[in-house]
């Protein structure tokens, strides 16, 4: 029997599990407020989604469940294969990998003996489990949120750990991120939202044979399609002495006609292009001259190129990629909040002001406070 749970009621609650089905699907409805979840995951209880055939929450707490004492433990000869091919790697792509991080950043506080002298000391740490569970289930998917959760307490703790060696005040903390993420294509097509995958596949042979024919050459002029932009073989244009920006044109005209791409335009030439003046702005704050290709491709909202259907990636313009969190927290920071929009290249700015130091010579931003 599943029950549906009562969103009016005063606390938040699950009905008896004991009353579930023989898969454990045992309640309906709810939410995924951090309450709720951490009730559920308390109780040996988890939500699960049926996009298609159920729009609400479904809860599970099966009766019969798999328990592993830790000092019974008996690595199989697989799994001993598998820690031999990816080392400490394979830890990525847990939540654990973000505790770890932490205990290495406690473990250089102490070994470098950081903020303990009148001298100011630059630590950062990179969380990346959040990214490679990510990539692998999506923005949306449990585990996903299950990560982030874990994280939330693991910063928690190590906050703690600063209030008591360094002294709560004693320290400025930015947190931040390099990147969103946009939702997975079913997902999203699911909710009957325009988006799909981006099939690339054979590109670069179409296009250098199209190239070959129309500059009369043997050589592959396309060297590669990678992050949205098309990567020349310039060394072997200029010995042949060919016209680079007419080869860049062929190919803008050639992306144009894929049905997944909205923009495509020669680097050289984006401030001239027929595009809105944020995708210009961003084109032209993210060209180097010496790495980046010489076409960019911007696809239409909702696509992305992925080797895979289930998981999701990033690097677009959207909101949805670019809209990330930047906090402030402990030393000289009074409490306030802003809607206005700040960029991640501010961060050094501000910290910099803060300190009444010089900004670093290839700094662009400006600062927030």
């Amino acid at each position: 029997m599943i029950l549906q749970i009562d969103e009016n009621a005063e606390e938040i609650y699950f009905p008896d599990p004991h009353y579930g089905d023989e898969d454990g699907c045992f309640a309906i409805g709810g939410d995924l407020s951090i309450d709720r979840l951490l009730l559920a995951y308390s109780n040996g209880i988890f939500p699960w989604y049926s996009f298609r055939d159920q729009p609400e929450i479904l809860w599970f707490c099966p009766m019969k469940r798999f328990v592993i004492f830790p000092d019974e433990i008996h690595i199989s000869h697989s799994m001993r294969t598998l820690y031999k091919k990816h080392g400490y790697k394979i830890l990525r792509s847990t939540p654990f990998g973000c505790n770890l991080t932490f205990d290495i950043a406690k473990a250089a506080i102490e070994g470098e003996n950081l903020g303990r002298n009148t001298d100011t000391d630059l630590l950062t740490i990179s969380c990346s489990s959040t990214d490679y569970i990510g990539h692998q289930v999506g923005v949306n998917a449990i585990e996903t949120e299950d990560c982030y959760l874990r994280l939330d307490k693991a910063l928690a703790d190590f906050f703690a750990y600063l209030d008591q060696t360094v002294g709560k005040g004693n320290y400025l903390t930015f947190l931040t991120a390099d990147h969103g993420g946009v939702n997975n294509a079913t997902f999203l097509q699911d909710q009957r939202i325009p988006a799909g995958i981006w099939n690339k596949k054979g590109l670069v042979d179409e296009l250098n044979k199209s190239l070959k024919t129309k500059f009369n050459t043997d050589k592959d002029l396309v060297k590669t399609i990678m992050n949205y932009q098309v990567f020349f073989n310039t060394d072997i244009i200029e010995e042949l002495g060919l016209d680079y920006t007419a080869i860049k044109q062929v190919v803008v005209d050639r992306l144009k006609k894929e049905k997944d791409v909205h923009y495509a335009f020669d680097m050289e030439k984006t401030s001239i292009e027929s595009i809105p003046e944020e995708l210009k702005f961003r084109a032209i704050n993210g060209y180097n001259r010496e790495r980046s290709g010489g076409v960019q491709i911007v696809l239409k909202p909702g696509h992305y190129d992925y080797y895979s259907s289930k998981g999701t990636t990033h690097g677009a313009w959207n909101p949805y990629d670019i809209h990330i969190p930047c906090l402030f927290m402990g030393w000289g920071i009074q409490h306030g909040e802003s809607a206005q929009p700040h960029y991640m290249t501010d961060i050094a700015a501000t910290v910099c002001a803060m300190l009444h130091i010089q900004a670093p010579n290839g700094c662009i931003g400006t600062p927030i406070f």
